[in-house]
């Protein structure tokens, strides 16, 4: 078919000729169309119809819904290029795919630039503070992915690559988000320097910042358990533990295939089953990571309860085969708990252990919710009723907490990593007044995050999806190369985001 000028283009044209063009488009396919053009009175002047660049890019072969399908499918269904190339009715080149891809997440940022004013009114509502959570991400490479969110909705307000999460940088982009909103009621981030300093460079004291308390509690507990923790790895490493337990189990399923005692075979398969249920011992863990979970820990004192189970089994009278393979098994587990660097450890541990909890139960962060990572935790802000956090009383239990980790640190002088204590004191008293977790605002009492999730959630969703659609484990070069307005289609799970930027028309339209 046939695209022609409209008549008010025809009046300033000289010469009119007419192409034929290859155009390809998501949803009616690949086709020919002659296109007609003409030269204004210079000669120089191309005048196109406004129907076709209403369809298609000046100068381009794919069209808008080409470009927004292209999008969707590699930024929000997550697909790989050949799996797209094979869900578009024409043919294209991997290297097109990734091209339109980036090409829609421009006009997607200049769409939400377009769309400001309207963002701000539904931002800022009038019952309700502005707070912002704010932090950035790289995999090592050349760009850090810095995001500011809205606590409310969780979604992205702002994104941009910066090259390093540094404060100068970080001002521009909060100094940004002031311009197009305005200046926030409260801030939520991580304990980065440079964060914490950005924020009172662009705002002072006037904007409290609150402390993610779960990034608060991670520190702090490999500050009180990871040298003790890792040097329970070690020794449990240096034993090679895992090989000599599986050449054991080895030896007793050979064993029960030998033996024709029904009696023996199933002391020989209880063995067995409590070598299983040792080297299980990832199954009661969290999934929270250290401190949160000690794996070796776990591993260790699994080893020892089993080596209890089998002193009482050798105190029962055996057949001398028995006897002997039991006690091989024996002395290798008593080999554990006498190892140099594991003896005594054990109560150490979990001395240490119950005064992280104790820390962890003041902030009221749960401890063991098993399969529920805490990045799913306290995920937004909310209007409550309740009575204020008291935060005298909080302070209070605080001073004890600090009074209690004094005591043990003089006791610990002589101790093995006597610092821990000191710098965990260090950390509750430079952050003690920002736990804050609620804040009043009109009159009205709203409940805030207790961590800065949100960020965190949106920066592990962008690369699992990424690592699915590369086949990379690897995203450096993923996360140096692509776009920050990748993460800004997260919100379209809020629809009246996607309803303001788009209205009820196709997105391919927004974009032409």
């Amino acid at each position: 078919f046939k695209i022609s000028l409209s008549e008010k283009q025809r009046e300033g044209v000289k010469r009119k000729v007419s192409t034929t063009r290859t155009l390809r488009s998501s949803r009616l396919g690949e086709f020919k169309v002659v296109v007609e053009k003409g030269y204004e009175h210079d000669g120089l002047q191309v005048v196109f119809p406004d129907e076709l660049h209403n369809f298609v890019p000046k100068g381009k072969s794919f069209s808008y819904d080409s470009i927004w399908e292209v999008t969707k499918l590699r930024y929000i269904d997550g697909l790989q290029r050949c799996e797209i190339q094979r869900r578009l009715p024409f043919d294209i080149s991997t290297g097109s795919v990734s091209n339109l891809a980036t090409e829609g997440l421009a006009y997607l940022g200049l769409l939400i630039e377009s769309k400001h004013a309207q963002l701000k009114e539904y931002y800022l509502k009038n019952n309700q503070p502005f707070v912002l959570q704010v932090d950035g991400t790289n995999e090592h490479g050349k760009q850090v992915l810095f995001v500011v969110r809205e606590s409310f909705t969780g979604d992205v307000l702002y994104a941009q690559n910066i090259k390093s999460e540094n404060t100068e940088d970080i001002v521009k982009i909060l100094q940004a988000v002031q311009n197009i909103y305005r200046r926030p009621d409260a801030v939520i981030c991580d304990m980065s320097s440079s964060i914490l300093s950005a924020v009172r460079e662009a705002w002072g004291i006037e904007v409290p910042t609150h402390i993610c308390q779960f990034h608060f509690l991670r520190d702090l507990g490999k500050d009180l358990l990871s040298n003790i923790h890792n040097r329970v790895r070690a020794g449990m490493k240096k034993l090679n533990v895992s090989a000599e337990l599986n050449k054991r189990r080895k030896r007793l399923v050979k064993k029960i295939t030998e033996e024709s005692d029904d009696k023996v075979t199933e002391i020989y398969q209880e063995v067995i089953n409590m070598i299983d249920w040792v080297r299980d011992y990832k199954h009661s863990l969290t999934g929270q990571g250290v401190p949160f979970d000690l794996p070796f820990f776990e591993y260790y004192t699994r080893c020892r309860m089993m080596e209890k189970s089998i002193d009482k089994l050798l105190k029962m009278r055996r057949k001398a085969g028995v006897k002997k393979a039991l006690k091989s098994l024996n002395n290798f587990l008593k080999k554990i708990k006498m190892f140099h660097s594991l003896k005594n450890i054990q109560p150490q541990v979990k001395k240490d252990l119950k005064l992280f909890r104790e820390i962890r139960d003041l902030f009221d962060l749960p401890i063991n919710i098993k399969h529920v990572a805490p990045l799913s935790q306290n995920v937004a802000a909310k209007q409550t009723q309740a009575a204020p956090q008291n935060q005298q009383e909080f302070q209070k239990k605080l001073d004890q907490i600090i009074e209690k980790l004094k005591t043990l640190e003089q006791k610990s002088k002589n101790s093995v990593s006597p610092q821990r204590y000191k710098k965990a004191i260090k950390q509750l008293e430079k952050y003690r007044h920002q736990f804050n977790t609620t804040i009043v605002y009109n009159g009205k009492t709203f409940t805030l995050p207790k961590t800065n999730n949100l960020c965190e959630i949106g920066f592990r969703a962008i690369k699992q999806q990424a690592r699915r659609t590369t086949g990379k484990k690897n995203l450096k070069q993923f996360m140096d190369t692509t776009p920050a307005e990748a993460i800004y289609l997260q919100n379209f799970r809020n629809k009246k985001f996607h309803h303001i930027l788009f209205g009820d028309f196709p997105e391919y339209e927004a974009f032409s």
